[in-house]
C-alpha cells in the first residue's frame, strides 16, 4: 500500500514539477556556494558604498510607499486578476502537463521602463536617479508575477517576502543558502511580520543590491551614475525576475498539492 501511495505521488504532475524546481535549486545552490567574492580585488571607497546602499534603501522604500500606484498604471490590474482566476479554476480542474508547461511560460516583462513610466517614478526622486527607476522596473516585473500566481502585493507579508525572494536572487555563499531556507519556509508555512521587519529586511536587500552593482561596476569600469541603466540592466532584470518567478510556482504548486 506505501510503495502504491509513494508511485502516486510521484506521478502526480504538481510533485513531478516541484522535483524539478527542486533540482532547478539545486544547481542555482551550488553555483552561489562556488562564487569566489571579487570585490576585494577593488579598493572601493566606504563612502560610495554607503551612498549606494542608502540610496538602494531609499529606493524601496519610496517605491513600496509611493510608486505601486504609479506601476500600476502600466498594465491592467484588474484583467490580470481576471485572467488569474481563470486560469486558476482551469488548473484546479485538469492539473496535467499541458497546464503546468502553460504556467511556466514566461510573463512579457518590459526590459526597460517606457519614457512616461521613467518620468513618474523619475519624479520621487532620491539622489542617483538610475537607482530608482531600476527599482522600480524589478518591482513592476514582480508585481506581474505575483499576479500571475494570483497574489496580492500590496499585503505587508507579501512585500517580506518579495524583500527576502530579491535579496537571494543576488545573494551569494553561505549567506544565499540562510535567505532560500528562509523563502521555503514562508512558501510551507503562514507567517506574520510587522513594518520593523519589513524596515529590516529593505536594509538587507539594499545592501545585496549595492555590492552586486558596486562589483559590477568596477569589473565593467562604468561610473556609480549610469552603472543601473548600463549593461548590466538586462543582465540582472533577467537574473532577478526568473528567479522570482521560480519561487512563485514553487509555492502556487506546493500549495496545490497539499490543500
Amino acid at each position: 500500500m506505501l510503495n502504491y501511495i509513494k508511485e502516486r505521488l510521484y506521478k502526480n504532475p504538481l510533485q513531478v514539477e516541484l522535483n524539478k524546481i527542486e533540482k532547478i535549486e539545486n544547481k542555482i545552490t551550488k553555483e552561489r556556494l562556488s562564487y569566489k567574492p571579487t570585490n576585494s580585488n577593488f579598493n572601493i571607497p566606504e563612502k560610495v558604498s554607503d551612498t549606494l546602499k542608502k540610496a538602494f534603501n531609499t529606493a524601496f522604500d519610496t517605491v513600496f510607499n509611493k510608486g505601486t500606484g504609479i506601476i500600476e498604471k502600466t498594465y491592467n490590474k484588474s484583467e490580470k486578476e481576471k485572467d488569474f482566476l481563470i486560469r486558476d479554476f482551469i488548473f484546479d480542474n485538469n492539473p496535467n502537463k499541458k497546464e503546468i508547461k502553460k504556467l511556466k511560460a514566461k510573463n512579457i516583462n518590459n526590459i526597460a521602463l517606457s519614457t512616461a513610466e521613467g518620468v513618474g517614478l523619475g519624479l520621487l526622486g532620491i539622489g542617483l536617479p538610475d537607482i530608482i527607476l531600476f527599482t522600480g522596473m524589478i518591482l513592476k516585473g514582480v508585481y506581474e508575477i505575483s499576479m500571475k500566481y494570483g497574489i496580492d502585493y500590496n499585503l505587508p507579508k507579501e512585500r517580506m517576502f518579495i524583500l527576502k525572494i530579491l535579496q537571494a536572487s543576488m545573494q551569494k555563499g553561505e549567506e544565499f543558502i540562510n535567505i532560500d531556507n528562509q523563502i521555503n519556509d514562508v512558501i510551507k508555512n503562514d507567517f506574520i511580520i510587522n513594518d520593523e521587519d519589513i524596515k529590516n529586511q529593505i536594509i538587507k536587500t539594499s545592501n545585496v543590491f549595492a555590492d552586486e552593482m558596486l562589483i559590477m561596476k568596477f569589473i565593467q569600469g562604468l561610473p556609480i551614475i549610469g552603472v543601473i541603466g548600463g549593461l548590466s540592466n538586462p543582465i540582472y532584470y533577467n537574473k532577478i525576475i526568473s528567479f522570482v518567478d521560480l519561487k512563485y510556482r514553487k509555492r502556487y504548486l506546493y500549495k496545490k498539492l497539499n490543500h
